[in-house]
């Protein structure tokens, strides 16, 4: 006869997987359901060992029970006694191969194998392999009972998924994790990675926003999406918050990428706060040149150019030929209108970029374009454009450079095709720069081909409305179409 034991078990223990189903095989069915409850109690009591012996002999007595071969499997789960968890719950599996228990066993020893250290894991299986087969075991019970109401289960499964590279199908788990568990920070993270993943930065945001409220020390993790928006303000305080959580000082890397957020703020206000941060923090690490480069910036941005200058010098002096440095210092300089010296302290970058930018091309690419406009506000034309080339040749996708050289050409009527083809490069890069857009309309119209400069030059004038170069650039070609088209009229009237 069999004999329900939920609530016997629920009373004993508290704990652990519940002998739910009844004992019914060959032998003595009532003296195994007792030998299991001594198990139970034993363990409870922390007598391992004794424990072992009453569930061996349950089994004894009822060897075609898959129930005690799953108990069998838990109890050496919860023993750390990976291969023989697995030994049991698979013997369970043979005489019922849906037993819940039995798969959850198996399904989480193959998911802490797929996570250990390389060595402690089963020889001859990859983690992929093993993680593999722990989604099969655990997404065979996904549907019934036990796992509806095991949300660890389910956020073990999700993180399986994630793992695997599979963010759609962990995220429907995740959110009706945190549907059912709103006051749980991990699901939100997790939920917030696969809809990263899926590519719906803005859900992910949503989630992590919630996190961090549950706990502060989300708040770098939301910073860093925010970011990804530029929503600068928005990631400032975040970082702010991330500081504020933090166990003691908070890390360097965090107090300068809550400068970095409040400099890309733009408004004075966060520069004035960066200056601020910045000073506090070089106090203990003067000569730290992430600091000293962020303390330049800020400077400039708030008007202060000889302060800007004076510290963009001395980190020049901890490295002659840092690219911060020379960046710092020739944006100073730019800014003081001192067009020369910028000449004088970029040429030999210049002159050798592999030798002294090898892997900063694109950081070099944009010195060489600052060093190209100095020569240009001296008249230098030629010297601007070859000193362009370099940066092209040495960078091919800098847009930036490849946008400066097409329209440094363009402006002056030289190579047009040429310089058309360099504008069009700089926009495979970034389809939508409004300044680049203008370039290729610019380049268009001294070309000739007004029809189709009149589209970009237009397009490019909205965007940028502020911008008086960009809105000379359309006024000139509206100005001209409307010229032409007065002296069509006035040829037709006289014919």
């Amino acid at each position: 006869m069999r004999r329900p034991v939920l609530v016997c078990v629920l009373l004993l223990t508290g704990a652990g997987p519940l002998f739910a189903q009844t004992l019914a095989s060959p032998g003595d069915p009532g003296q195994a359901y007792f030998e299991f409850l001594i198990a139970r109690r034993l363990e409870g009591q922390n007598d391992a060992a004794g424990a072992l012996r009453a569930l061996k002999r349950a089994i004894a007595l009822d060897p075609k029970s898959a129930e005690l071969q799953a108990e069998l499997a838990g109890f050496h789960a919860r023993q750390n006694e990976g291969p023989e968890a697995v030994a049991a719950a698979e013997q369970a599996l043979k005489l019922d191969a849906n037993n819940t228990e039995a798969h959850r066993i198996l399904g989480l020893v193959y998911a802490a194998w797929s996570d250990a250290p390389a060595g402690q894991g089963p020889a001859g299986r990859t983690p992929a392999q093993l993680r593999a087969q722990a989604i099969e075991h655990l997404t065979k019970i996904a549907d019934t009972p036990a796992v509806a109401t095991d949300l660890n289960l389910q956020l073990a499964l999700a993180r399986l998924h994630m793992r695997a590279g599979d963010a759609g199908r962990a995220a429907p788990l995740l959110e009706n994790i945190v549907s059912q568990a709103p006051y749980v920070a991990e699901p939100y993270t997790l939920l917030a990675e696969a809809r990263v993943a899926l590519g719906n930065v803005d859900a992910a945001v949503q989630a992590l926003e919630v996190a961090a409220e549950l706990n502060p020390r989300h708040n770098q993790t939301l910073a860093d999406l925010y970011e990804r928006q530029s929503r600068w303000t928005d990631a400032a305080g975040a970082y702010e918050r991330a500081m504020a959580a933090s166990r003691g000082p908070a890390s360097r890397d965090l107090r300068l990428r809550y400068v970095a957020a409040l400099l890309n703020a733009g408004d004075e206000a966060s520069a004035g706060k960066a200056r601020d941060v910045l000073k506090d923090f070089l106090m203990t690490a003067p000569q730290d040149a992430r600091g000293l480069f962020l303390l330049s910036s800020a400077s400039l941005r708030l008007g202060d150019l000889a302060g800007a200058e004076d510290v963009a010098r001395k980190l020049l002096a901890l490295d002659p030929k840092s690219i911060p440095a020379l960046h710092a210092l020739s944006a100073a300089l730019v800014a003081r209108r001192e067009y020369r010296e910028v000449v004088d302290i970029l040429t030999p970058l210049a002159k050798d970029v592999p030798g002294r930018a090898k892997g900063r091309e694109s950081d070099a690419a944009l010195l060489l374009a600052q060093l190209a406009h100095a020569h240009t506000q001296l008249g230098e034309h030629q010297q601007a454009i070859a000193v362009l080339t370099t940066a092209v040749a040495s960078d091919p996708l800098n847009a930036p450079a490849l946008n400066s050289l097409g329209y440094t050409l363009a402006d002056r009527g030289e190579r047009l095709p040429e310089a058309i083809g360099y504008i069009e490069r700089a926009l495979k890069v970034e389809p939508d720069n409004p300044s680049y857009v203008d370039s290729l309309g610019w380049a268009l119209f001294k070309q000739g081909r007004v029809d189709e400069a009149e589209g970009h030059l237009r397009k490019a004038a909205t965007a940028l409305p502020d911008n008086s170069v960009i809105q000379d650039h359309h006024g000139g070609l509206v100005d001209l179409v409307a010229v032409e088209k007065k002296i069509r009229d006035a040829r037709a009237r006289k014919q």
